[in-house]
């Protein structure tokens, strides 16, 4: 197969945000990371743990319905964790990363199948999840699917 590469363009001419262009759309992002809770912007960090969420709940979608296997709703949690936020902050004297140390993604399934088939399509969705794939090398991560009948 050929090579594919991805093209977006980031631009910034107002503080604290910038707009990320990729093919004919476009979305806004806010600093990096934030610690208000009343912040206005999705930060970088929460488009990160999103679309790791939307790469696996979608994946496990795509491999049950390969599987012919109904699912009625697939929802997750996701949860991140810096290693160590003040040296994001620039605090003086501070080591460690600033960024990810850990992620945790728990999914629920909402179906009439059979568990151990589901637990299939989710294997099949992290072995193909290029997040997953990325993440894992660099990130503890927490994956789990729980099944609701």
């Amino acid at each position: 197969m050929e090579r594919f590469e991805w093209s977006l363009r980031v631009a910034s001419a107002q503080r604290d945000r910038a707009t990320v262009f990729a093919r004919k759309h476009s979305f806004e992002v806010g600093v990096p990371v934030s610690f208000d809770t009343e912040y206005d912007r999705l930060t970088a960090l929460e488009y990160v743990l999103g679309a790791f969420g939307a790469d696996l709940v979608l994946g496990l979608q795509r491999s049950c319905r390969l599987r012919r296997l109904k699912v009625d709703t697939v929802e997750a949690v996701v949860h991140g964790e810096l290693d160590n936020p003040a040296v994001y902050l620039g605090v003086v004297g501070e080591e460690g990363r600033p960024g990810l140390s850990r992620a945790s993604l728990r999914v629920y399934v909402d179906t009439v199948e059979d568990e151990s088939k589901v637990q299939d399509a989710w294997t099949e969705a992290l072995r193909l999840s290029p997040l997953a794939d990325t993440l894992r090398g660099s990130v503890s991560l927490e994956l789990v699917c729980k099944v609701s009948i």
